[in-house]
Formats: C-alpha cells, sequence, structure tokens
C-alpha cells in the first residue's frame, strides 16, 4: 500500500475505510469498463460515479484520495461519454485549476457561457439552413478559441474540441463541399487524436486533395503516430501545394497587374527613354532622381513604358525591377538617387576595359557587369517589371538591331536613341491614349558645331551618334509636337564610356541643365510635373 494511503487509513475510522475501499473498488471496475468497450457501460457508470459521490457526500470529513480518483473519471468518462455528469455539488478538477489559476478569467468565460447561450438560443429558433450554417460556424470557432486558450489543461482543452467538432460536422452536413469547415474539422479530429478518421475524410472531399493545410495535417497525424517516412512524405506533399497555390495566386496576380496596366483609367500613355552612353549615363539618372524628388513618386509610377539602350537599358530596367517580385509588390527595389550613387561609386564594376585592337568589336568584358547585373536583379524577369521595358539588342554578325532572342551585342552600337523605336512599339501595339514622351540624352561632344554634318556617314558607330540623335528628334518632334521633350547637354570635351575620372566633372552640366529648364520661358520642367501631379 502507497505511503500516502496508509497514513490516511490510520487516521481515517473503520467503516469510513471500508467505504474507501469500496469506492476505489468501483473507480477501477468503471475505468476496466472504458477501457475494454463494455455494453451499456455509459449507463452503468453515470450511476457509479452518482452513488460514489454520495458516498463522498456523507463521508466528507473521511474522503482521500477517492474524490480526487473521481474527478479524474468525471472527466475523462465525459470526454469519451459527451455528457456532463451530474456532480454540482464539488467542481471538477479542471474548474478548480481554472479559478486557482487563472483568477482572472472568471468573468471572460462568464461572457463566453452568455454568449454560446445566445448562439444556441437563437440556433432552435432558425430553421434556414444558410442560417443555421453560420451558428455553428460561430459556435464551433469560439469553441476552438477555448480549447486554444486550455491547451495546458488537456481535459478541458479536449472538451472543447469535442464540441468544435460536432458543431463542425454540423456544418458539413448542410453542406459537404464547404472547405473551410472541413478543414477545420479535420484539425478537431487531429487534436482529438482521431488519425485515421483525418485520414479518410479525403474519401468524402476530394478537394482536400489541393489544400497545403490538410496535408500537413496529415503529417502531423502520422508524426503522432511514429510513421516519420510517411510524415516525411505527407509534409512533402503540402510544400508542393503551397507552391503551385504560390504559382497560381502570382500567375492571377500577373494578369491582373497586365490589364491594369494596358486598361489605366489615365488617358495619357507616357514614354521614357534613356540614351547609352556609359559613364555619361549619370546624367539621366541625376535627372530623373530630380524628377523623382519634384513628384514623390518613384519613375516606375509616372511611365508607362521606359526605353533604354546600353547603360540607359540598365537604367530604365533597375528603375522597373519590382521589391519583392515574388509577392507582385508594386514598389520599385532602386529609386533613381541609389542609380546616382551606383555611378559614383561603383562604375568602374562595370567598364572593365581589356586589351583591343582597332578591328575588334568589343572593348569591355562581361565579368564585371554579370557580377553587378546578378546582385542587382537576381532572377527578376522581364515580365516582372513594373513598366513596360523596350531594350534593343544588335545581332554580332549582321549589325541588325534586334528586340527578340538570340545572341547579341549591346544595342548602343546601332540604335542610341530610342524614342523613335519606343514610339513604334507603341503604335504598333494599338494603344488609343494619347502618348508623351520623355528622351534623356547622355550628353555629346561635336568638334565644329557649325559644321555637324561633317561627322555624319563615318565607318565608325560613334560617329554616327549624332545624326542618328539628330533624325530621331526632328521625326518625334514633328510626330507629337510639344508632348516629346529632349534634354541634352553639348559637352565641352568628349568623354569616353569608361572614363570614370569624368564622372564627377559630368555633374555640373547635368545640374546647370536643370537650372536652365526652370529658367526657360516654356519651363517644361515644371510642366513635366504638373502634368503628372494632376494623372
Amino acid at each position: 500500500m502507497a505511503k500516502e494511503y496508509k497514513d490516511d487509513a490510520q487516521k481515517m475510522p473503520f467503516r469510513s475505510r471500508l467505504e474507501e475501499m469500496r469506492n476505489i473498488a468501483r473507480l477501477n471496475l468503471a475505468i476496466f469498463d472504458i477501457l475494454n468497450n463494455v455494453k451499456d457501460t455509459a449507463e452503468r457508470i453515470s450511476k457509479l460515479i452518482k452513488e460514489i459521490r454520495d458516498s463522498i457526500s456523507n463521508n466528507y470529513q473521511f474522503t482521500s484520495s477517492t474524490e480526487s480518483r473521481l474527478e479524474v473519471l468525471e472527466d475523462f468518462f465525459w470526454i469519451m461519454n459527451g455528457e456532463v455528469p451530474e456532480s454540482p455539488e464539488i467542481p471538477s478538477i479542471c474548474s478548480m485549476m481554472s479559478v486557482e489559476n487563472q483568477p482572472n478569467q472568471e468573468s471572460d468565460r462568464k461572457y463566453d457561457k452568455k454568449y454560446m447561450d445566445y448562439l444556441n438560443d437563437k440556433l432552435q429558433r432558425v430553421s434556414d439552413n444558410n442560417e443555421r450554417t453560420y451558428l455553428h460556424t460561430k459556435l464551433a470557432d469560439h469553441f476552438v478559441k477555448l480549447a486554444e486558450e486550455d491547451k495546458d489543461k488537456l481535459l478541458s482543452s479536449l472538451r472543447h474540441w469535442h464540441h468544435a467538432k460536432e458543431h463542425y460536422e454540423k456544418v458539413r452536413e448542410v453542406d459537404p463541399n464547404n472547405l473551410s469547415a472541413t478543414l477545420s474539422f479535420a484539425k478537431c479530429l487531429l487534436n482529438l487524436s482521431h488519425y485515421n478518421q483525418l485520414i479518410k475524410l479525403l474519401d468524402m472531399n476530394s478537394d482536400l486533395t489541393s489544400s497545403a493545410e490538410y496535408w500537413r495535417l496529415c503529417s502531423i497525424a502520422s508524426y503522432k503516430e511514429i510513421k516519420y517516412d510517411k510524415a516525411m512524405e505527407l509534409i512533402i506533399v503540402a510544400l508542393n501545394r503551397i507552391n503551385c497555390h504560390k504559382k497560381k495566386i502570382y500567375d492571377e496576380g500577373s494578369s491582373i497587374k497586365t490589364l491594369h496596366r494596358y486598361n489605366n483609367d489615365n488617358s495619357v500613355y507616357r514614354i521614357l527613354s534613356i540614351d547609352g552612353g556609359g559613364v555619361r549615363s549619370i546624367l539621366p539618372a541625376l535627372w530623373l532622381s530630380e524628377l523623382e524628388y519634384r513628384v514623390s513618386r518613384p519613375i516606375s509610377q509616372l511611365f508607362n513604358m521606359v526605353a533604354g539602350t546600353s547603360t540607359g537599358g540598365f537604367i530604365g530596367a533597375a528603375l522597373s525591377m519590382p521589391e519583392m517580385p515574388e509577392l507582385l509588390s508594386s514598389k520599385p527595389l532602386f529609386s533613381s538617387t541609389d542609380l546616382l550613387e551606383f555611378y559614383q561609386n561603383k562604375s568602374t564594376s562595370i567598364f572593365t576595359s581589356k586589351s583591343w585592337n582597332l578591328f575588334a568589336t568589343t572593348k569591355y568584358t562581361d565579368e564585371g557587369r554579370s557580377l553587378i547585373f546578378n546582385d542587382y536583379f537576381g532572377k527578376t524577369r522581364l515580365n516582372q517589371a513594373l513598366a513596360d521595358l523596350v531594350i534593343p539588342a544588335v545581332n554580332k554578325d549582321t549589325m541588325q538591331s534586334h528586340l527578340n532572342k538570340g545572341t547579341f551585342i549591346d544595342g548602343g552600337v546601332d540604335i542610341n536613341n530610342l524614342a523613335s523605336v519606343a514610339y513604334s512599339e507603341v503604335f504598333e501595339s494599338g494603344e488609343t491614349r494619347k502618348v508623351t514622351m520623355l528622351s534623356l540624352g547622355t550628353g555629346n561632344y561635336i568638334p565644329d558645331p557649325l559644321h555637324p554634318d561633317m561627322y555624319c556617314g563615318n565607318i565608325f558607330w560613334s560617329k554616327n551618334l549624332y545624326c542618328n540623335e539628330f533624325n530621331v528628334d526632328n521625326s518625334m518632334y514633328s510626330i507629337l509636337g510639344n508632348r516629346y521633350q529632349r534634354w541634352q547637354v553639348s559637352l565641352d570635351k568628349p568623354v569616353e564610356l569608361d572614363d570614370c575620372k569624368s564622372i564627377f566633372h559630368l555633374l555640373e552640366p547635368g545640374h546647370q541643365y536643370i537650372g536652365e529648364l526652370d529658367a526657360s520661358d516654356e519651363n517644361s520642367l515644371n510642366v513635366l510635373v504638373e502634368s503628372f501631379e494632376s494623372g
């Protein structure tokens, strides 16, 4: 005999000691019946519990371990049978623990009881299936909340899970295809350790096949049954379902974003064209940072299309890159100020020269650019850009410009001012909105401004760029009129594409040009800013 029982027995009268032993025998018999699933157990155990409770009440001054055992049996029997035995005289272990450990919870639980009484009362008075489904769902959800609050008190928590399961089952009877109710029902089964029933749910609702949450619950069930390989297999299925769901959301979001881009309520379609120019591209970066500052919006929200050649394409792509492409973010990762700092601090990484001769077709290695592009763009795809992008390339063998796939070199060797190409793309797409365009140059140097045509027609691509720019400007002004702006500065000396030492010297004419725009009679910069602010 355990020491505590022996000590208690020595203090008890003989008759009370016999009654105690009788009650313990009754308790053991009840437990045996429950474990062996004896027929008519519920009625007999209810009677036994009442007899033991009456015995304890009559001998309360001599009760010992019987009372605590009875309370555990009452709670266990309630879970197994779903009915609360009549024992109003003495509270159960769970209720005693609730009062002792959480005294401030009493008022909350009174409110919970009133709320559930209200829902149950309403449930008795309604006949509409939709209303009944709603009330059963509210009751079930509330029991789940109580179960999670009582997770440290196992028996109390199990009671709430059992009630929640019953209400979710009522919902499923009315609406068998209700996936939310089925998943909540599955969660109840898991917490009640009904693992086989959880697995068999799939036979009754095929929609669960695509639910990552269902497979996660099944994985937990297998883990609890010590089926670790099966649990691993099921969690992999759950992760695959999550990836499929993410892809579906991404595809739907991409479609919505595309529709929004092409069905914008704005009556104006705005194009930004950025020339290439190596280190001279710091000029467009400077001007765009000023524009972003004045409008307080990113470039990707100001223009529908961004076209760029060479480093102009790099600027356009960077300003159109979403911060979190996998979440369909509309916020760009980089601002124009970020790119301005990049040109001042990291431009040498892009323009890494290699030895070359007069007839070489390339002057720079891909090593530096590849590292920079990987750092900046990672695995972001063009169709994830926040604006339509036009970045041409030139066929290395034929020197013909292309906008499609293939093996090409920098498009700037053939088309440096992309304004006309960008306009053609918009025109061919069937865009019906009024088109406006801002074209940004990177500075040009003309040895003899009085005779600029003498430099056209030379065999070197770089000598043809001025003529290309001049012709494009004339063409776009004739098509768009004052809806076309070209920002360009003249340089007093040539600046090579890789002359990183000239970067800080280029900032001065860039700032001067902003001042000239502000001071001009047309005040084109402020006109542009006002057009963005007005929508």
